[in-house]
């Protein structure tokens, strides 16, 4: 991109944060109304696309970004008015075909249906709600705070499958002919009909899936084989190592969680610290010494004066508020 271009890749990453005033959105519209060049608009959503982990969008931004996959798609319409000669027709038509493709591999399942015109629907939790969703299938799903998915309006007749990213308990439709997927940043989980949680927050350091009931398949990204989970089982994807392996888990943490606790046992006080700051939107710094040390115990969720209170009582630690973050020592 040039810099002289207003549909650059800098200028769209602010709309898509909404850092942009009203006459800069107006002034960036008009840009993207007047661009000519299909190509170089795919080559900035491209770019965006390969940078998301780095920019951190969130669901709704990703909204945003779909809607102008969406404008994309009425300009190639456009650009295949029958009024226009065969020759140059044909050449438009091959080029659109190459863009729908280029759309569909780059961007994935979620393009494909916005180029397909299916509706899609995004849903996000702020930090300390809980939301409790009927899918389109009839499925369950608790989104806890921090969390969003994204799926059809509708399920195509092939599979049932969801992007997801955060913490949620699924309670799955039984249909053994429409398998039911959640794709998460780093693995896939396949089911029929089952009752599982999933544990997947942004910028986290693993992936979890712990099964209840049925039979979960879980897909690791570069594993070319699946993992078949039994109830009882976690599926656990060490993110820093690259590592995954599958342990039994206590049924009684994910029933706490519905009930409005945290339940850990012999957890890292790390791991403790970030469910709970990923929960209430905070900043909590833990010590050297204490990073590694295990703790056990039960949290309320509600108040965070009582939570960071249970927090120094289990940890044996102190924690100072300095500005904007805690710290606990």
């Amino acid at each position: 991109m040039t810099g002289e271009h207003q549909y650059s890749e800098e200028k769209l990453i602010d709309y898509l944060k909404g850092r942009l005033s009203k006459a800069e959105e107006e002034l960036l519209s008009k840009a993207r109304e007047e661009s000519g060049s299909l190509a170089e608009d795919l080559a900035v959503l491209e770019m965006i696309y390969s940078r998301k982990e780095e920019l951190g969008l969130n669901i709704n931004q990703y909204i945003r970004f779909n809607q102008i996959n969406e404008r994309i798609h009425q300009k190639e319409k456009a650009a295949l008015n029958p009024q226009k000669g065969s020759a140059e027709i044909s050449k438009k038509w091959a080029f659109g075909m190459a863009a729908s493709l280029l759309l569909l591999l780059t961007f994935g399942l979620g393009s494909y249906h916005w180029w397909n015109e299916v509706p899609m629907i995004a849903v996000a939790s702020q930090h300390e709600e809980i939301r409790e969703l009927t899918l389109p299938d009839g499925s369950q799903l608790i989104l806890y705070p921090n969390s969003e998915v994204r799926y059809p309006e509708r399920f195509d007749e092939d599979i049932r499958e969801i992007e997801f990213r955060g913490t949620g308990h699924f309670e799955v439709e039984a249909n053994p002919e429409h398998p039911f997927s959640v794709v998460l940043a780093n693995s896939e989980v396949r089911v029929l009909g089952t009752v599982f949680e999933v544990k997947a927050p942004v910028g986290g350091l693993e992936e979890r899936v712990s099964l209840i009931e049925g039979v979960v398949n879980m897909r690791i990204d570069g594993n070319e084989k699946d993992l078949k989970l039994s109830p009882g089982e976690s599926f656990r994807f060490d993110l820093p190592a690259g590592d995954f392996s599958v342990q039994p888990f206590d049924v009684q943490e994910v029933e706490a969680r519905k009930q409005g606790s945290m339940l850990f046992h012999q957890t890292a006080l790390q791991q403790v610290v970030a469910d709970i700051t990923d929960w209430y939107g905070i900043d909590i710094e833990v010590s050297d010494q204490l990073k590694n040390k295990r703790i056990s115990g039960k949290f309320k969720t509600g108040s965070l004066s009582g939570m960071l209170q249970t927090l120094e009582v289990l940890s044996a630690g102190k924690i100072k508020k300095q500005q904007q973050r805690y710290l606990l020592e």
